[in-house]
């Protein structure tokens, strides 16, 4: 028989986000999860749209991938209460 252990609060920078109720605390960390993955995407979309420029493949590639990444954010804020979706915009990581 397979143990279920409740979801822990995500940490990130040495910061930990803790769902003001419990059983929001995974869709919290899916959330985090997703935005901090669209935030890596996007600061190298960035990078590479500086030195290449938006007509190569490379940015074509993560383009992509940031949008992806912002969609299933999006998606995670879904399962969310709006004051726990407010949280997460008004911290460092959005």
């Amino acid at each position: 028989m397979r143990v279920r252990f409740p979801p822990l609060p995500l940490t990130i920078n040495n910061k930990t986000m803790q769902a003001k109720v419990k059983k929001n605390q995974a869709a919290l960390n899916r959330a985090i999860k997703w935005l901090t993955k669209h935030n890596e995407h996007d600061t190298e979309r960035n990078r590479i749209d500086s030195e290449l420029g938006e007509d190569c493949k490379q940015w074509r590639a993560i383009n992509r991938k940031c949008e992806t990444s912002f969609d299933k954010y999006l998606e995670a804020c879904d399962e969310l209460p709006k004051y726990e979706v407010e949280r997460i915009e008004k911290s460092e990581l959005y």
